[in-house]
């Protein structure tokens, strides 16, 4: 069967197209685009045909197709995944700043991330979504964020030998991730090392680029997202619940890293409505925001 012309809807504005799905029944196969698809594999076992190769994707896969590459897709066990589009030019111009040869003249490029990893990738892809509907000149910026990360994912993290010269920091931040001592703050990190607090605030500068608190508020706000997502909890209880005592600050905080409100994001969060049209979910929150 010869591979058909496949048009992904790409944003008029911002040209990326996100979406989220547990099939591939509704496009027909093989097909080719002209624009890039990144996939982050959520659950399930896919089957992927290129030309030359055929790849078995699982949880934690990502796979990173070049445009006008013909491919078919299926799945053998039920599953979901998430893709974002963009056009080809975004990664020639990644490629180009970076002095990098990132596809290295392959049709693709496949990597394994791990769980916290798969989460901060699909947030990603999150906010590039939601940026589109209210926000489309920050699209840009965080699509090529995004792709650099994956990149020094790949290839080597900046920060991989400093960090593991401090195994101490990473146990930190595992045990950090309980919501009790999330709401307890920095007070808790603190109980966690046998260092002193001008110590912590230096090792935290020099290896992830913030302070404690910061570190901290960014934990909180990853959690109040997945209580947004996975719960029916008011804001003000999210609030609470993550560890913020004033509410404002709170809602300050969330539109700093999303770019909207709590309320705003719980209604435009694309996987939790995938197949919401775009002006039903900007009338949506619209009228919470109201």
């Amino acid at each position: 069967m010869e591979a058909i012309r496949h048009l992904i809807p790409l944003h008029p504005q911002c040209r990326v197209f996100c979406t989220a799905s547990c099939s591939y029944d509704n496009i027909p196969y093989p097909h080719y685009h002209d624009a890039c698809e990144l996939t982050v594999i959520l659950s399930g076992r896919h089957l992927i045909e290129l030309e030359n190769e055929k790849l078995e994707l699982t949880a934690g896969d990502v796979l990173l197709l070049n445009a006008d590459i013909a491919h078919s897709r299926c799945l053998s066990m039920p599953g979901k995944h998430v893709t974002i589009a963009f056009e080809s030019t975004e990664l020639e111009r990644l490629e180009a700043y970076l002095e990098l040869d990132w596809l290295a003249g392959k049709d693709e490029w496949k990597s394994h991330l791990s769980t916290t990893e798969v989460d901060a990738v699909v947030d990603a892809i999150e906010r590039i979504n939601l940026y589109a509907t209210v926000n489309p000149e920050r699209v840009k910026g965080e699509l090529r964020g995004l792709l650099i990360r994956l990149w020094q994912r790949a290839n080597g993290n900046l920060h991989a030998e400093n960090l593991h010269q401090a195994p101490w920091i990473i146990r930190l931040s595992q045990c950090m991730k309980e919501p009790e001592k999330l709401r307890r703050g920095v007070a808790a990190l603190l109980e966690l090392t046998p260092y002193s607090h001008a110590y912590v605030c230096r090792e935290f500068k020099r290896l992830w680029g913030c302070t404690p608190t910061e570190y901290v508020n960014s934990l909180r706000l990853d959690y109040a997202h997945q209580l947004l997502e996975n719960t029916r909890m008011g804001i003000a209880d999210i609030c609470y619940e993550v560890g913020m005592e004033s509410i404002s600050y709170f809602y300050r905080l969330f539109r700093s890293k999303y770019g909207m409100s709590p309320a705003r994001y719980r209604k435009l969060r694309f996987i939790a409505k995938p197949n919401l049209p775009l002006e039903q979910r900007t009338e949506s929150a619209e009228k919470n925001e109201k």
